[in-house]
This record gives structure tokens, C-alpha cells and sequence, in this order.
């Protein structure tokens, strides 16, 4: 803050420079005191701009107003206690597994990262340099690669490896990873490592790698399929970047993680993980390895197999599937169905009207393949035997059960990047859904978020926000900031703004400024536009 602030920030000095392991370990009680100490601080900074017309004169002319000045407060108050967690979270060589952390063996993930001190939302729970830094790589979903970007990016990945201490290379090589399928048996990236590792150019290119004896180079190919598939296993995959953080690697999958992790991040060349809730001691720490990804559970599920090889059986996985509900054939049989599949016109039109059918929801399958389904209005539970129910001729499928599958089809080519749909195309298959598969469908809502992006109508924008708010809040009980993702909320505002719309544009700018730390420059940016849209 400077010499002028030291007398208000003594108390968070003293609990940094301290530095002892019973202080450090209860990092939860010394961010408490610096943050009360900081909202003092706060409190009275602002107290003196109230009171003194020259000190308010001087921040006006920094910071263009009092809530500019304010929010400067904030963020300065933010950072510096972030700044304090981030030395205490930082994964060093000499204590690999930072303060109020814990490696223990996990019922399903073998060894796995957990919190032994309460977390807050939004602390630091670790920071890593990345095992030979951050590496960039063509493509995003390896089984969709070419045969020359996948060969591109092992070879990006073994000069990476290459470049590492031998102590770093021992630790690399140590890490789990998924086994190499069998020759004849291999498909997709592992039929490609494996040409990749016997073509005489690798091994010629590589040669220092197969000479080197290394803990699990039993053949002379194995170093080169190892770290490969070290990378495939446990890299973070961001912005065209591969970073490989071997303690941070030890954190498992899940849907609804309770963590986040940002590449290049508090440096250009760290990775930090974050406390995407509170979380309790004894907590297993979780993040999500897809992202922000509106995607149904079994293109999540698929997508972790081509790319990790594991079923995801998360909680969110093997709980009742709310975003895959159809409406009921009980509630409204096929019979009283236009063409014999389609929802009527009128259920459509009339919101009240469609509240008087049922959902069939999927139970939950803990990842075993099996399923009922439950009508959320009548109760009627179906096996999926149940709904195979005949369409007629013209159908998009020839079974109830198959409309589901259909309506994945439907938005499967624009999943990746929902943004290359025009605001028509998206319409019209939304459309398409409502009819089969109705309102409450996640590919009906994923068209509505495609919508959103393709256009700057401000009234179709505001539907489109009310309608994906209504769906994550109502329907799946999910914090739709979370699911939807930050920069698409500041998105949505911004377009509201531009329009004139300030009242519906400031509930999401306050949405998404909640929803991010506060010394980030997305807060920053959504605050602003909070103090705009007053």
C-alpha cells in the first residue's frame, strides 16, 4: 500500500512475516485478521475522503469518482491478502504439498489431494510451477487431432521433458497414468502414440531419451509412450497451452468441483488452484477438467473417456439427471401428440398450460449403466424398457427413448463452439427441440445459449439470460454464473448496456462480479459496469 498505509496493515505484516508452521497452518484465522483489518482500513480511507475535500479532490483525479476510489479499496485490500495466501500455497521443491493440504489414498482416485483446514470461497489453495513450464499445442480434444498435430504436440511434449532437471524428470515419470492399450487394440490417440514412438524419425530425434535409463524405461520405445501419455493424463489444456503441474495433478474430476484452477496464473508461468465454495477439512479437493462446458452428462462422460480414459461417476454424473428430461409419455401420451411424437403448438405457446405435464428425469445409474426414470408430476417411474415406445414412420427416431439421442445429435457438430450458429439456425433447432423433447431439455437450453452468443438484440438477450437463469436456478438447481461461465454473463451485460437496457445489464454485471475474486480484472471490469448501469 505504501509507507502512508503501514499503521493499518501491521496485523497483516506481523501474520506473514511470522512465517512459523503453527501460524501458517491455520491460514484460515490469519485471513480472517488481515481482512478485518482491511475493511477497517477501508472504512477508514473512506472516512477521510468524506471528511477532507483535498484528499477526496486528489482520488477523484486518480480514480474519476468516489465508487472508482472505493473499488480501488477493495481490490488493493483483495490482493494483498491473496498475495499472503499465495506465498503460503506455493508448492516448492523443499515442501512439495503446501500447508493445509494432505496427499491420502481416495476409495476411487488412488492417491488424491485433500484440505486439512477449512478453505474459503474464492482462497488459494495451491500454486505450482509447471514441470517444464507451459507448452503450447495445436487442437483441444486429442481424438479429433490430425495425425500431424498429434505428432506435433508429443514432440512439443518430449522436448518439454527433455528440458527438465533430472530430479523433475524423476518426479515426471512418477506420475499416474492411464496404460497404453494393447497393439491391434489401440484406437484413436493410442494407436497414434504408438506409430509415433516406432517411427524411425522419433527415435532418431529422440535418441538421448531412449539411451537414458529412466525408473520405468523397461523398452526402448517407453520413454517416448510414457511422457506422452503422463501429458494425456494429467495436463491442463488452456488457451493453446499444455501445462503440467505434477502436485496439482494429484487433484480428481468432478462436474461440480469444488475448486477452479487458472493457467498462468498469479505469473505467467504458475498454475493456481482456487476455492470455488467453502471447504471443509477432511474435503477431497475437486476440480473440473472441461471447464465451463454446457454439455449433458454423457457428452461429459464421453469426452473424459477419449480424452482422460475414465468414467466420471461424480456426484453431479450419478445423481438424478435434471438437464436430460423429456416430457412425460404418461403425462401427455404419444396418442394425444401431433405426427405422434411432436408436443402440440398450444404447450408450447402457453407456459402455464406445459406446467401441467411432468418431466421423466433419470435416476440415478452410479456409472453402472442402468437407469429408471420418475415423472417429476404423476411419479410414474419407467424402465428404460418402458420407453421404447414405437414412433410412427417420420419420426427422428424410431423409439421415445431415442429422441434424447436425437436431440445430442441435433447440437452435437456445434458443442464445441456455439458461437457458429446464426441467430436464425439456432432458432429454428431450438424449435425443433421444443417439439420432441420440450422446454426443459440441456440441448434446448444449449441453443438458447447459442442464441445468446449469435445475437446483440437486447430483447432476445434478456430472454435469453431470463430463460438460462430461470432453467440452472429452478430447474437443476445449479449456480447459473458457475455453468455458464463468467465472460459469457459479462457478455450478455455488455450487450444490454450498449443498448440502453441498464436495469437488466446491472443485475449481471452484480451477478458476475460475485461470482470472481476481487482482485481480478474480470471483477474489476463487471464492477465497473455495476457503477455505470446505476
Amino acid at each position: 500500500f505504501g509507507s502512508a498505509h503501514l499503521r493499518t496493515n501491521e496485523a497483516v505484516l506481523f501474520a506473514h512475516k511470522m512465517g512459523d508452521e503453527t501460524c501458517v497452518s491455520n491460514g484460515l484465522r490469519i485471513d480472517e485478521i488481515n481482512r478485518h483489518r482491511l475493511a477497517s482500513w477501508i472504512c477508514e480511507k473512506m472516512k477521510e475522503y468524506d471528511t477532507t475535500p483535498a484528499f477526496a479532490s486528489k482520488q477523484n483525479r486518480k480514480h474519476g469518482s468516489r465508487d472508482g476510489y472505493h473499488l480501488f479499496l477493495q481490490t488493493t485490500a483483495a490482493k494483498k491478502v491473496v498475495d499472503i495466501q499465495h506465498k503460503r500455497a506455493l508448492s516448492t521443491t523443499e515442501q512439495p504439498i503446501p500447508n493445509g493440504l494432505d496427499v491420502k489414498p481416495s476409495a476411487k482416485y488412488g492417491n488424491a489431494l485433500y484440505a486439512i483446514r477449512p478453505f474459503k470461497r474464492f482462497d488459494c489453495i495451491l500454486v505450482e510451477e509447471p514441470a517444464g513450464g507451459i507448452v503450447p499445442f495445436e487442437g483441444t480434444v486429442h481424438d479429433e487431432m490430425s495425425r500431424d498435430e498429434l505428432h506435433d504436440t508429443f514432440r512439443a511434449q518430449l522436448d518439454t521433458f527433455r528440458s527438465m532437471p533430472a530430479s523433475t524428470k524423476e518426479r515426471v515419470l512418477k506420475m499416474f497414468s492411464v496404460p497404453l492399450e494393447k497393439k491391434g487394440q489401440a484406437s484413436g490417440v493410442h494407436c497414434r502414440l504408438r506409430e509415433f514412438a516406432e517411427d524411425p524419425l522419433t527415435r532418431e530425434a529422440f535418441a538421448d531419451l531412449i539411451n537414458t535409463e529412466h525408473q520405468f524405461a523397461s523398452t526402448e520405445i517407453s520413454v517416448l509412450v510414457q511422457v506422452p501419455l503422463i501429458f494425456l493424463t494429467n495436463a491442463c489444456e488452456w488457451q493453446g497451452q499444455h501445462a503440467l503441474p505434477i502436485v496439482g495433478s494429484l487433484i480428481t474430476h468432478s462436474c461440480d468441483a469444488n475448486a477452479t484452477r487458472q493457467v498462468g496464473s498469479p505469473s505467467e508461468n504458475q498454475v493456481e488452484f482456487i476455492a470455488r465454495r467453502d471447504i471443509e477439512a477432511g474435503e477431497l479437493i475437486t476440480i473440473d477438467y472441461l471447464g465451463t462446458q454446457f454439455w449433458s452428462r454423457t457428452q461429459r462422460r464421453l469426452y473424459l473417456v477419449e480424452s482422460k480414459k475414465f468414467l466420471c461417476t461424480c456426484s453431479r454424473c450419478s445423481a438424478r439427471d435434471f438437464e436430460g428430461a423429456t416430457v412425460c409419455p404418461e403425462c401427455l401420451p404419444l396418442s394425444c401428440r401431433e405426427q405422434g411424437f411432436c408436443l402440440p403448438a398450444c404447450v408450447l405457446d402457453s407456459p402455464e398450460l406445459s406446467k401441467e405435464f411432468g418431466h421423466i428425469v433419470m435416476q440415478s445409474d452410479e456409472g453402472a449403466g442402468w437407469a429408471d426414470w420418475e415423472c417429476t408430476r404423476c411419479e410414474k417411474v419407467f424402465s428404460n424398457k418402458d420407453l421404447e415406445l414405437a414412433l410412427p414412420d417420420g419420426a427422428p427416431a424410431k423409439t421415445y427413448l431415442g429422441l434424447s439421442k436425437y436431440a445430442e445429435d441435433l447440437v452435437k457438430d456445434v458443442m464445441y463452439d456455439s458461437t457458429c450458429l446464426s441467430v436464425d439456425n439456432a432458432s429454428q433447432l431450438k424449435k425443433i427441440l421444443q417439439m420432441t423433447v420440450g422446454n426443459n431439455h440441456w440441448a434446448t437450453k444449449f441453443l438458447t445459449l447459442a442464441t445468446l452468443h449469435a445475437t446483440d438484440e437486447p430483447k432476445v438477450v434478456k430472454e435469453c439470460m431470463e430463460e438460462l437463469w430461470a432453467w440452472f436456478e429452478g430447474w437443476i438447481h445449479k449456480p447459473p454464473v458457475q455453468y455458464l461461465g463468467v465472460k459469457a454473463v459479462i457478455d450478455a451485460a455488455c450487450k444490454l448496456e450498449k443498448h440502453g437496457w441498464k436495469s437488466e445489464a446491472h443485475k449481471y454485471f452484480t451477478e458476475a462480479a460475485a461470482n470472481v475474486p476481487k482482485y481480478t480484472p474480470a471483477f474489476l471490469y463487471a464492477m465497473e459496469g455495476v457503477h455505470r448501469c446505476r
